[in-house]
């Protein structure tokens, strides 16, 4: 998202990276190799996990990739005991 447009994508478990607007789009549409925008990764609940700025602002975003680091907001570490008793005929 950023103060011009807004883009969306999806990742599929275990993907890492993804180019979300390509050269070719970014041509088409102008956008300029200074653009700027807020990156955030939420889940489909809508979970913020990561975002590119700890300010919530806009970053560079066509200088490289944009590094995120991802912390779980939802779930946490459960420590639990089982007792299973089997009875042999």
């Amino acid at each position: 998202t950023s103060a011009d447009a807004s883009v969306s994508s999806y990742l599929r478990g275990g993907t890492t990276s993804k180019t979300v607007v390509s050269a070719s789009t970014s041509a088409r549409y102008g956008i300029s190799s200074s653009a700027t925008a807020r990156v955030v990764i939420r889940d489909a609940a809508g979970n913020v996990w990561g975002n590119a700025s700890s300010t919530n602002a806009e970053v560079q975003v066509c200088n490289g990739p944009v590094s995120i680091t991802l912390a779980n907001p939802i779930q946490t570490t459960v420590n639990e005991n089982v007792t299973v008793r089997a009875v042999c005929s």
